[in-house]
């Protein structure tokens, strides 16, 4: 579970910032820049605290 959030966090950052890199260079319209960016944002806004608690759980654990 760790992995797969870790790996699809990191995912959903670089949808963020690949997508105007795109646009910048013609490749996708800005209809999609926008789509893409929405959807990427919300997927590490769901991922990033399940993370975050998980880190933070085995902190507890550790201590």
């Amino acid at each position: 579970m760790k992995t797969a959030l870790t790996i699809l966090g990191r995912l959903a950052l670089v949808m963020t910032i690949l997508p105007a890199f795109l646009y910048l260079f013609d490749v996708i319209s800005f209809s999609a820049l926008k789509d893409l960016m929405f959807a990427a944002t919300l997927v590490w806004f769901v991922c990033s605290p399940m993370l975050q608690k998980i880190h933070e759980q085995k902190a507890k654990e550790e201590n």
